[in-house]
């Protein structure tokens, strides 16, 4: 990716065995020439030969926080359009895959790049929550359905239960995807109550420092660690930290439900964060934690976590990707450390993870399960999580670093990326999070605990409803047991992409098989002009008050090291000018000062960024360099290899 200059493999390799193609013509070309391909079982996620930078999954959550609800609404709108067979624009899909290039959502580019980002996911979420709206209510004009409140659902599985959000308590009844009538609301109750729960799933109370404490297990709790990391890679450590509780009460109760407000603040000696927590408790096995975090007062370079504490040391580790449900271990201990193995040293020269990895990827929630019970967490939007042999499963919220890519980070080897000073990775501002913990007499892999998830995930909206014509009070349009990520509408046919992640056979599809599932689009009547709606419970901009800002200290630093770097260079250039050439120390000091005139340059960039000055003679030039650097790694591995 930095070569600019690129040459024609054919001037250098010809012959009558050997073509220009492109991924698709030789895909076609070796499923002509074999039968049966083989199969490949697992996921490619080591970093032991080169690294797949587990940091990124927790860099700039923000951007993960924007990217998700934009994709909640662009699926939601997707399927409401397609059961009204109305257009959907695929520019749409395509500004927002715009924005999914490994670099940009995994947040390792500069400040400039990722705020374009979030400008484009706020147009995004601004027009797809009026495109929800409107089609929404294009839907109930369509329904035939009497006055009253409704619940849209989304979720494929049905439902009879008492649910509660964080503004109200009713009985959940639905089939599937659907517009279903709420009959039942759950009075709030007056009088004062301490904060405790307890329904079929579970026994719940608050301790002093706010946790949770429900079936044995402790939840909600805090961690806040020192990272030395960068973009790429995570580097934590321990650090000392306080967790006050500000304040707690009883927002609203019934016999069905419980709302509890909290607010804590967790200091140390580089600032404070200060959290407005809401945990929701029904009728559902769900612990439903969702919180503001305020991390303005931080400064950098740490980790916020929330731990759920479960003293399982037995069951296996299940999380979900964005089709399956994989089995992980504890910790990755398949890797080198800093020194390789000799057969390696001429071919793994880029950057790896060393000695053990305990940062794993999931989308969606991660359990523990043993077959007869499931313990995990629910989670939107966050990719990253750690689970120890106490079963402490650790969720990453926040992780707040100052550069692309620095040197001697303890957790990888080698050559990461630019040394480039990115003051919005320290993700400053205010974010919201949704969780749920739960802890369930049923596998991971069930049917029974996938329409828990999905209740979580494609949590119902409540619409208003006036239409003096109506007589219905529901209207189903799908109901089953397979997830989907979305609608297709192909020759007047609708269809749901579905897939199946359960052991078994489902729906014609096998376990792990992706697939479509047709779904009728049958209105009782046409739209009723008259019809009156209003929508509420649309997902929220998860992200406010955010900035960049840096201090002149910010850049009295980066000045500092500049100049070092620039006197280290000098005397190396002088000291180079009388060695041997060709020999081992001159091929071990000019890669030296070529790497320390692009860390010169990538230094000079960030200047300049700060600035706001133009960068494009800079990036080239930096570009080229890391070019030769680049290209000077095999020089110099070849030198001290002996094989010169």
């Amino acid at each position: 990716d930095l070569e600019t200059h690129p040459e024609d493999p054919l001037e250098y390799v010809s012959g009558e065995n050997v073509v220009r193609t492109d991924p698709e013509r030789f895909v076609n070309s070796v499923k002509s020439r074999r039968k049966s391909l083989p199969v490949v079982n697992g996921e490619m996620i080591s970093g032991k030969y080169a690294s797949v930078f587990p940091g990124t999954l927790s860099t700039r959550v923000y951007l993960k926080l924007e990217s998700d609800v934009v994709y909640r609404l662009l699926t939601r709108t997707e399927v409401l359009n397609s059961l009204l067979e109305k257009h959907f624009e695929k520019s749409i899909w395509k500004e927002y895959l715009k924005t999914l290039n490994h670099d940009n959502i995994c947040g390792v580019c500069t400040d400039f790049v990722h705020r374009s980002m979030e400008r484009s996911y706020r147009k995004l979420y601004s027009f797809l929550a009026n495109e929800f709206t409107n089609s929404a209510a294009s839907l109930i004009s369509k329904s035939g359905l009497e006055s009253g409140r409704y619940v849209l659902s989304f979720s494929p599985f049905e439902y009879d239960v008492w649910y509660s959000n964080e503004k109200t308590c009713y009985k959940l009844r639905s089939s599937g995807i659907g517009i279903f009538k709420i009959t039942d609301h759950d009075a709030n109750r007056k009088g004062k109550r301490a904060p405790k729960w307890k329904n079929r799933y579970y026994q719940l109370h608050f301790e002093r420092d706010g946790s949770i404490i429900f079936n044995g297990i402790k939840a909600g709790v805090f961690l806040l660690e020192k990272d030395l990391g960068d973009t790429y890679s995570s580097d934590p450590k321990e650090m000392k930290f306080d967790v006050c509780v500000l304040g707690i009460h009883i927002a609203s109760f019934g016999n069905h439900h419980m709302i509890v407000k909290m607010k804590r603040k967790i200091s140390t000696a580089g600032g404070s964060i200060v959290t407005d927590e809401t945990i929701v408790l029904d009728e559902t096995p769900l612990v439903k934690w969702s919180a503001w975090i305020d991390t303005t007062s931080m400064k950098s370079n740490y980790r916020l976590s929330l731990l759920m504490k479960t003293d399982d040391d037995r069951s296996t580790i299940f999380a979900k990707t964005p089709f399956d449900i994989v089995k992980r271990p504890r910790v990755d201990t398949d890797l080198f450390s800093n020194e390789l193995p000799q057969r390696f040293k001429g071919v793994l020269l880029a950057a790896r993870e060393k000695d053990t990895v305990r940062d794993f990827p999931f989308q969606g929630f991660v359990c523990l399960s043993d077959e007869k019970k499931s313990t995990g967490v629910f989670a939107k939007a966050l990719r990253e999580y750690s689970i120890d042999e106490k079963g402490v499963i650790r969720i990453t919220l926040v992780r707040a670093v100052d550069w692309i890519a620095k040197e001697k980070v303890s957790t990888r080897t080698g050559d990461a990326g630019p040394r480039i000073f990115v003051p919005g990775a320290r993700c400053k501002g205010k974010m919201r999070f949704d969780l749920a913990f739960i802890s369930i007499n049923s596998d991971v892999r069930s049917e029974e605990f996938f329409r828990w998830y999905q209740l979580f995930e494609n949590e119902p909206v409540r619409v208003d409803v006036k239409n003096s014509q109506g007589i219905l009070r529901e209207l189903s349009v799908y109901s089953g047991n397979l997830p989907y990520t979305g609608a297709v509408s192909v020759h007047n046919r609708i269809f749901l992409r579905v897939y199946n992640p359960y052991n078994k056979r489902v729906s014609n599809l096998e376990p792990g098989q992706i697939g479509l599932c047709e779904v009728q689009s049958v209105f009782p009547s046409k739209t009723v002009e008259n019809t009156e709606s209003r929508i509420y419970d649309i997902p929220q901009f998860p992200v406010k008050k955010r900035n960049d800002s840096f201090s002149k200290n910010d850049l009295v630093r980066i000045e500092k090291q500049l100049s070092r770097l620039e006197r280290k260079t000098k005397l190396l250039i002088e000291r180079v000018s009388s060695m041997k050439r060709n020999s081992l120390s001159f091929h071990r000091a000019m890669h030296k000062i070529l790497s320390l005139q692009r860390t010169q340059l990538e230094l000079k960039l960030s200047l300049t960024l700060c600035k706001g000055r133009t960068i494009d003679h800079i990036a080239w030039e930096l570009n080229e360099l890391r070019s030769k650097r680049r290209t000077y790694d095999y020089i110099l591995e070849l030198a001290e290899s002996g094989r010169s």
